[in-house]
């Protein structure tokens, strides 16, 4: 990321590579310009609580926000046609 967005704190880059639960990086993923997708599932095991998902959505300018319905929180495993289709679609590469 680094070599490709100068730009991008390295405060941001250390949030990403670390678990996010212990450092709470929604600010400066916001103020970074990067482009954001957010899938969350739609089972009742969603690590991701639909509060938080709907801040996130909104604090992200242009964050794509998109439920996986028929899965849980293995959702590569529980729905990997759609997830894969939402990723592509998000790499421009579908």
């Amino acid at each position: 990321v680094k070599s490709n967005r100068p730009d991008v704190s390295e405060n941001l880059i250390n949030g990403l590579a670390r678990d996010s639960v212990k450092q709470f990086f929604l600010d400066e993923l916001a103020a970074s310009g990067l482009k954001v997708s957010l899938l969350k599932s739609g089972g009742e095991d969603s690590l991701l609580q639909a509060g938080l998902a709907e801040k996130i959505h909104v604090t992200i300018h242009g964050c794509e926000y998109k439920i996986i319905e028929n899965c849980g929180h293995e959702m590569f495993d529980d729905n990997p046609k759609e997830v894969f289709a939402e990723v592509n679609k998000f790499m421009g590469l579908s």
